[in-house]
């Protein structure tokens, strides 16, 4: 015999029914959000674990383990780099100043980290990785240009004849045309005597003997770089990283990577450090073809030494 339920019953029973789905439905949501906290735990310490063993691996490629481990944290990823503090000592602690944001700008009470939030270009050629050029303009402010450190002997420039025995150009310049020659070779070597257009016209001889005459370094010299003895500069290879001359002679605080060998560059650039680790990313920010707008740098860092 079916019983008829009271309008209460049939209340409650709903009612009932309601609560054990909500506190189903809580559990579900609390295994989700559970699930998704420890999902999120594991990333972040895989994370860490990866840029711990980043900079482990850096520091175990290190030829010198006093010697600074900067990390470059980039849109394509983080790359390690361990400057040569001996080699260009003032322009090392410059830079370094300039990445912890401690650098004392004139006029100025702004001390912020340089190169922090800035764009990274690739050369036209695609074999360097320029950085801090729009750091330049960023906050208004410059520093100090600081002169050149490069050791021509070290280079071997001092004693590379300026034309090898067949009367080409040497190589290691990468002049490659004629006005390249005259602009690069000529106009300075004429300046550096004080020459007019007449008295080249009446010593044409004599001033090509003096050129034969000529090393590597003396063509530098004469476009404005600048030499100093016993620092030990190494030839840019690939990884390297050097500070970009502008104006010849004086260390701006524009960076590029090399990703080749660069002799051409030996000379005219002050090598500051090498890559460590990371070259695979410093590639990668040469590839713009998944990108519209320039790869950045997030952040760069000095990492303290291990205890």
């Amino acid at each position: 015999m079916n019983v008829p339920r009271l309008a209460s019953d049939t209340a409650m029973s709903d009612t009932a029914m309601s609560d054990t789905f909500c506190s189903a439905q809580q559990r579900v949501n609390g295994l989700v959000k559970f699930i998704l906290l420890c999902s999120l735990s594991c990333l972040i310490t895989l994370s860490t674990l990866s840029a711990n063993a980043d900079e482990n691996s850096a520091r175990a490629r290190m030829s010198e383990q006093s010697n600074p481990l900067v990390a470059l944290f980039t849109s394509k990823g983080a790359i390690y780099f361990e400057f040569f503090a001996a080699r260009a000592p003032r322009n090392v602690e410059q830079t370094l100043a300039l990445i912890e944001g401690r650098y004392n700008f004139e006029d100025s009470d702004l001390q912020p980290r340089y190169y922090d939030q800035s764009d990274i270009y690739s050369a036209q050629t695609g074999q360097q990785v320029i950085l801090g050029y729009s750091a330049l303009a960023r906050y208004g402010l410059r520093p100090k240009s600081l002169p050149e450190e490069i050791d021509a002997a070290s280079l071997g420039l001092s004693e590379q004849p300026l034309f090898e025995s067949e009367g080409r150009i040497a190589p290691r310049l990468g002049i490659t045309s004629r006005a390249e020659f005259e602009a690069q070779i000529l106009a300075p070597f004429y300046r550096s005597l004080n020459l007019n257009e007449a008295a080249v016209a009446s010593r044409a001889e004599d001033l090509w003997l003096q050129l034969e005459d000529r090393s590597v370094a003396d063509a530098l010299e004469a476009m404005g770089h600048r030499f100093t003895a016993g620092l030990g500069t190494q030839p840019l290879t690939t990884g390297s990283l050097a500070l970009v001359s502008h104006p010849a002679g004086s260390a701006s605080p524009a960076m590029l990577i090399t990703l080749r060998e660069s002799p051409w560059l030996d000379g005219r650039v002050t090598p500051i450090g090498r890559i460590v680790e990371g070259l695979e990313i410093a590639v990668a920010l040469t590839d713009s073809s998944q990108d519209t707008s320039p790869a950045r740098i997030y952040s760069m860092r000095v990492l303290a030494p291990t205890p």
